[in-house]
């Protein structure tokens, strides 16, 4: 089957963006493969528990899929527009978000993957701050689960190996199957993102 590239972005206030990639050994043709894949992502943040708990400044604009070589890298490519903003009015600092874990089979660390999602809203944050809370976990899980049930037989999401580990185990430029994903409920830092934002000092008296 062939290998696919896949990135799902956006923007943060129309000013900033925001991205997440993934890799697939899918049956489908390219055009297929990104039908599927931007179904997905549209049913994810097209879903209103999922918008909710985004604000309306921050948005799905873009799905695409590229098919790779035998060494992974990126030929011919086909992309999907959106417009699917959130709808709650606030949202939490540019650099913020949380995170979805790829699991293979694999137990250790080369079977894992991530995806660093936009920045929530501030009404995410469970009663005390600090992380998300239960409501708004099960909300985001419900986009992503419609994402998933989109893209089952047609992407089939893998964990690419670069490099072979030092202890063995799998093969260089190998490909082992996502089976399950899960959802933190703990916010973290991508320090990259807009990081070209303008910072405003105050003075202080000293």
């Amino acid at each position: 089957m062939p290998n696919y590239l896949h990135t799902a972005s956006g923007t943060l206030a129309s000013s900033f963006s925001w991205s997440i990639t993934a890799k697939s050994v899918s049956p489908g043709t390219e055009a297929a493969t990104e039908t599927a894949w931007a179904a997905g992502w549209a049913a994810c943040f097209g879903l209103t528990a999922f918008k909710a708990e985004y604000a309306a400044n921050v948005e799905l604009t873009e799905t695409s899929t590229s098919t790779a070589t035998a060494m992974w890298k990126q030929s011919t490519i086909t992309r999907t527009t959106h417009a699917l903003p959130g709808t709650a009015t606030q949202s939490l600092p540019y650099q913020t978000g949380f995170v979805v874990s790829l699991r293979t089979a694999l137990a250790t660390k080369f079977g894992r993957g991530r995806w660093f999602m936009p920045p929530t809203a501030v009404t995410s944050l469970d009663t005390g701050g600090f992380i998300l809370s239960a409501a708004a976990a099960a909300n985001l899980v419900l986009g992503l689960n419609a994402a998933f049930a989109a893209w089952a037989g047609s992407v089939n999401l893998v964990i690419l190996h670069r490099l072979a580990p030092i202890g063995g185990g799998v093969a260089a430029l190998s490909t082992t199957p996502v089976i399950g994903a899960d959802l933190a409920n703990k916010l973290v830092i991508q320090k990259r993102r807009a990081d070209k934002s303008a910072i405003i000092r105050s003075e202080i008296t000293v």
